[in-house]
């Protein structure tokens, strides 16, 4: 009677301590507003990035600012739109230095379902994954195109493990979404 009594007991307790884990975690709306918040609080809204082409006769400057950068969430992606300016200088061409300055906006979708568990901060820069080309970005012009990375600048050290506390709420945002698989094609 007493083991009866004991296993019961031992039942009822870890039955309970096992509810208490299920019931404590947050929803899928409570989760996408803290990460909201958050990435909202600490984005940069504005970012810039420069790069070199080089050949034997040409060498293009590229400067790139992005600027009014908003992030938000949707049932079924991430979406992320920035407005652009984008300057090129051509170095040693013959008649001179060209400068061209071209300004347009972009927006990024990220559906949920293609963003790996490989979401992470580094280098200041909160970084999205898909395991192929599912990330789509549309400029103001009308071109589309396709990426499997997007980055965004963000401070992650305004609070305590921040980071930690943002995978750990990324990744159970997207346990809350059935993932997607790509056929493979021979």
């Amino acid at each position: 009677m007493k083991k009866i009594i004991l296993i019961g007991i031992l039942f009822s307790f870890f039955n309970f301590s096992y509810s208490q884990n299920k019931t404590n975690k947050p929803t899928r709306s409570q989760t996408v507003t803290w990460l909201s918040e958050k990435i909202n609080k600490y984005l940069h809204k504005e970012d810039y990035i420069s790069f070199e082409i080089s050949s034997i006769t040409t060498r293009k400057e590229i400067f790139l600012t992005k600027k009014n950068i908003n992030f938000k969430f949707t049932d079924k992606s991430i979406i992320i739109t920035y407005d652009v300016e984008r300057l090129e200088s051509n170095k040693y061409t013959i008649d001179g230095i060209e400068n061209e300055k071209t300004n347009y906006s972009e927006k990024v979708e990220l559906p949920l379902k293609n963003i790996t568990n490989k979401v992470f901060i580094k280098d200041n820069y909160l970084v999205f994954q898909s395991n192929y080309n599912s990330f789509i970005v549309t400029k103001s012009t009308g071109k589309v195109t396709k990426t499997d990375w997007v980055a965004i600048k963000i401070n992650p050290y305004e609070e305590n493990d921040f980071i930690n506390r943002f995978n750990k709420a990324m990744n159970h945002l997207l346990s809350f979404v059935e993932k997607s698989s790509k056929s493979s094609e021979i």
